[in-house]
């Protein structure tokens, strides 16, 4: 008699047992299910946010930083402290490059404005993107890979107020946002851009990568940069040579800050701290679900351990009888197996609902991703194993009982 012949003589009896006792099943494969849905979603979640986490920002990201400079003073020379400042960085032993601007990809702060190919394009053909007011440097200092046109010459740039107008301005768009609005194949260099108020701005470059300040942004990947920065509020950003960062950075700050009284300096932080914080509540996310999904791994064990020590000492009689008959410790211990897979597979078809149930909720409730179907193969396999490892011990333990005193245990 092969294996299989033998489980199927093994799931009669394995039922009418179940059928006989059902509280302690039913509330076992339920609570399969509900293991599975958690842990399904869980980790498709923690797969989703370590993706993201994983996106590069198109930034050098090793070797930047960068500083804020709010001046105070009364009649303060925005403009020529901006000039001595970043000659003076560039002049710097280790510099790379620095540059002036309103924001970066992932810094949690900045502006975005709306953006058509064409004068006078209706609501919706307008296409919102990270908008970053720059120098002749910003593309050199933050790493970015210019991949069509050419960078911005140092005649195009312009020093603006935060609430004036743009003075003559060029543009450079990122790959994705070129190909979003010059469709299909995003050769933008040469063609146009307008903003709300039928601003025209030529677009001069393309560059391969440059994320969004906010990682929670559905468009993420647009972003443009004007040659128009600002005088107030501005940031400087510095690349350093590899390996000099750590060694710079409180020279900066040094620098700047006995340079000129009337300004301040602050939020002086690498890219790598500013990418680690932003993405802070990401990390915090997949370490509480990887410790939930543990936990309720745990309970879930444990509950199949107590049922299936539960059924060993009330059918003690019954293994008793087998042993007698001739079963083998084997026998025994696949019995106690099977039925587990049996409670865990209700549980599992249950928890397959349950899953997408969960799923959708967190859909319309939360705007994440759905659930990818592959992870339920997966997680009904998983909780397979878990059942049946978890039974094992209460059925090896089963298979050692004499016969002689099984059946006197009643």
């Amino acid at each position: 008699m092969n294996l299989f012949q033998k489980l199927a003589l093994d799931a009669g009896p394995i039922l009418r047992a179940l059928t006989r006792s059902r509280a302690g099943a039913v509330l076992i494969a339920l609570q399969c299910a509900i293991t599975l849905a958690i842990i399904t979603n869980a980790i498709f979640i923690i797969q989703d946010r370590l993706k993201k986490m994983a996106r590069p920002s198109g930034v050098d990201v090793e070797n930047v930083f960068s500083m804020s400079v709010i001046p105070f003073a009364p009649n303060f020379d925005t403009k020529g402290s901006i000039e001595a400042d970043l000659r003076a960085l560039r002049a710097l032993p280790g510099v790379v490059d620095a540059a002036v601007v309103n924001s970066f990809p992932l810094l949690q702060s900045g502006g975005s404005s709306m953006y058509a190919a064409k004068p006078g394009a209706k609501g919706e053909e307008y296409v919102g993107a990270a908008r970053y007011e720059v120098d002749a440097h910003t593309l050199n200092t933050l790493g970015l890979k210019l991949i069509a046109g050419r960078d911005f010459r140092e005649d195009e740039i312009r020093g603006r107020e935060i609430n004036s107008q743009y003075e003559n301005p060029v543009a450079i768009l990122t790959k994705a946002y070129a190909e979003k609005m010059f469709p299909p194949d995003g050769n933008a260099v040469g063609k146009t851009l307008y903003d709300g108020n039928q601003v025209a701005i030529p677009i001069v470059g393309v560059v391969e990568r440059a994320q969004a300040p906010w990682i929670s942004w559905g468009e993420l990947e647009y972003s443009a940069f004007f040659s128009n920065y600002r005088l107030s509020f501005a940031r400087y950003i510095v690349r350093a040579a590899p390996g000099e960062r750590d060694r710079l950075m409180p020279q900066v700050e040094k620098l700047l800050s006995e340079s000129n009284s009337g300004r301040l300096i602050e939020s002086m932080k690498s890219q790598t701290d500013i990418e680690a914080r932003t993405y802070g509540e990401y990390r915090a996310m997949a370490i509480i679900l990887v410790s939930v999904i543990v936990l309720i791994v745990i309970i879930t064990g444990l509950g199949i351990v107590g049922l299936a020590s539960f059924n060993v000492n009330a059918r003690k009689k019954q293994i008793g009888t087998r042993r007698a008959l001739g079963a083998q410790k084997g026998d025994i211990v696949r019995y106690f197996l099977v039925e587990s897979w049996l409670i865990t597979t209700a549980g599992a078809v249950i928890g397959a609902g349950l899953s997408f149930g969960l799923s959708y909720w967190m859909v319309n409730t939360f705007d994440l991703p759905p659930l990818d179907w592959h992870y339920i193969p997966v997680g009904v396999c998983f909780l397979w194993v878990l059942g049946l490892v978890a039974v094992l011990v209460p059925a090896r333990r089963a298979s050692q009982l004499a016969p002689a005193l099984a059946t006197r245990s009643v």
